[in-house]
């Protein structure tokens, strides 16, 4: 895969990556939108794969994640960037073979993302 693809675990604490001709080529954690924002601008990904949010029942739960992929989902809109966004139950699947890449579960969460997304098109 020639694509750029930037990966992203949104959150308080929010993962990211940058995957090109399939390997992980960056990774880091952001802790504001503005950082997240600066991060798809610089690397100019043709397309950005994003956990998505899923309400459930614990209104405690940080809301953190949705502004992040609301203003991810504007940026790349403005960009002419393609968004996709995945299930977090991917995770369960993906996080083992990913335990190597960094020491930020985070940034390993949205490696994890950009992964299943390429094999999921490779092999889909």
């Amino acid at each position: 895969m020639s694509k750029k693809i930037v990966g992203i675990d949104p959150g308080v604490t929010t993962g990211l990556c940058v995957f090109y001709m399939g390997k992980m080529v960056d990774g880091r954690e952001a802790m504001s939108v503005e950082e997240v924002i600066k991060y798809i601008e610089d690397n100019e990904p043709d397309l950005v794969v994003m956990e998505d949010y899923i309400i459930g029942r614990r209104p405690s739960r940080p809301k953190e994640p949705i502004k992040v992929i609301g203003v991810v989902e504007y940026v790349c809109r403005k960009m002419g960037l393609e968004v996709v966004l995945q299930s977090p139950s991917i995770l369960k699947l993906m996080m083992r073979r990913v335990d190597d890449f960094h020491r930020s579960d985070h940034v390993r969460s949205a490696c994890a993302h950009v992964i299943y997304y390429i094999e999921s098109r490779l092999c889909g």
